[in-house]
């Protein structure tokens, strides 16, 4: 198999990552091949050596290229988001329709295990959730919990965003749900 070949086998299987092909057997065919296939750059090895000078030079611009590329799929992808989400707000006579969908479309658009939507009830001093993906029986939403209980009654009693955190190092009972679902941070 060669570069090209494993490039194609990866991409196949959808594994992405930036990807420069190294050939000893360079033509232009293969090098407009590769780039059509979607490989980031493409370095021919010379009999001086030479190339060794412009691989970190390729490696630096390909990895730096590939981070903007991330970042803008993130960015069209949180504004896509909160596009769909905003036409639910619009479009939907009730709240509880959207404290449903909101955690269904979050998981969805952005991979994650779960998500949920949560309200803090400030005269009983309870956490309220609303909507959330992976729950058995949606049926007994709302759940009401004291708000010293979950993560994020900590939040709000410490007045601070958490960052993120490694849940397998937690020992408080706020993480133990996320510990069950098999999260291993919380943001």
């Amino acid at each position: 198999m060669n570069g090209l070949e494993l490039f194609k086998e990866l991409n196949d299987r959808v594994i992405f990552f930036p990807f420069i092909l190294l050939t000893g057997t360079g033509t232009e065919n293969l090098a407009v091949e590769a780039i059509k296939a979607g490989t980031n750059d493409y370095v021919i090895k010379d009999s001086q050596n030479n190339y060794l000078n412009v691989l970190p030079i390729t490696l630096r611009k390909v990895i730096r290229d590939y981070k903007d590329r991330l970042a803008y799929e993130r960015t069209r992808r949180e504004r896509d988001t909160i596009s769909i989400i905003s036409e639910l707000f619009l479009s939907s006579g009730s709240l509880d329709d959207i404290c449903q969908q909101v955690p269904k479309i979050l998981a969805d658009r952005f991979g994650f295990p779960f998500a949920r939507i949560t309200f803090w009830d400030q005269a009983s001093d309870k956490i309220i959730l609303a909507g959330a993906t992976g729950v058995p029986d949606k049926n007994a939403l709302p759940i009401q919990l004291p708000a010293d209980r979950t993560v994020a009654g900590k939040v709000i009693a410490s007045g601070k965003p958490l960052a993120e955190l490694s849940i397998s190092q937690r020992s408080e009972p706020q993480f133990d749900t996320y510990k069950k679902l098999g999260a291993e941070t919380v943001v």
